[in-house]
């Protein structure tokens, strides 16, 4: 019985390395790109969005916007990208739809709990099939350069 080994050679670890940046260069790039699209389909406008549709911002200035972020997960050499909670903000059944308990502190220091029913409002779904045809572009000579 043969058995083979293979053994990095010096100009397999350069290639192996060149390969490795490429994926990390290109997958940052796709990764902002599908963030940059569901940042622009977020609108500022009164009341709530129609089913389906991108949630609206209410916050004044661009905080609503900045609250989608993606990075470089090494572990599984992907790029995850979406809304983050802030505060008391359910980034996930807002984008998703689902039960959400929503606590509401009176000035007499009374408490008011509800339990809400969202519809989804997807936005990182629809950017990312809106970014598809681009995101190939990146990888285009990523090794060589």
């Amino acid at each position: 019985m043969i058995t083979a080994r293979f053994t990095f050679v010096p100009e397999y670890r350069r290639l192996h390395r060149a390969a490795a940046r490429a994926k990390r260069r290109s997958g940052m790039r796709a990764g902002g790109l599908v963030r940059t699209i569901a940042r622009r389909s977020i609108r500022r406008r009164k009341g709530s969005a129609p089913r389906g549709q991108p949630p609206h911002a209410h916050a004044r200035g661009n905080r609503g916007m900045k609250l989608i972020y993606f990075a470089w997960d090494p572990q599984t050499e992907s790029v995850p990208i979406g809304p983050i909670p802030f505060g008391q903000r359910h980034a996930r059944e807002i984008q998703e739809g689902g039960l959400v308990d929503v606590i509401r502190r009176r000035r007499r220091g009374t408490v008011e709990r509800r339990r809400l029913r969202l519809a989804p409002h997807p936005v990182m779904g629809p950017a990312l099939e809106k970014a598809i045809p681009r995101i190939p572009r990146y990888w285009r000579n990523a090794i060589g350069r």
